[in-house]
């Protein structure tokens, strides 16, 4: 948990101080990939108003959320069919129950 006077971040050339209920390792983790990915995202364009960076980068990280939810959302259609599947199996391999 990140402490009361919050944690201290330096993004593409400024600092911060983030306040957060997150863990500080989480948020230095946050604050290192938004960085990174403006660095990247200026030295790939040219551009220097920081604004515009921060928006390309912001776009940037957004897509790769998306793509993210997209694959998880593809892995837990896969993972039910699969226990679908399963549960299938089982019960063709189960014997009927007894009456008597």
């Amino acid at each position: 948990m990140a402490s009361d006077t919050g944690v201290r971040v330096e993004i593409y050339g400024s600092s911060y101080t983030i306040r957060s209920e997150g863990a500080r390792e989480d948020i230095l983790a946050a604050a290192r990939c938004v960085d990174e990915t403006m660095r990247e995202i200026a030295l790939a364009t040219g551009l220097s108003d920081s604004l515009k960076v921060a928006v390309l980068a912001a776009l940037h990280i957004a897509d790769d959320l998306n793509g993210t939810r997209r694959e998880i959302a593809a892995l837990d259609a896969a993972t039910s069919s699969c226990s679908k599947m399963l549960d299938q199996l089982i019960e063709a391999r189960e014997p009927a129950p007894r009456r008597g």
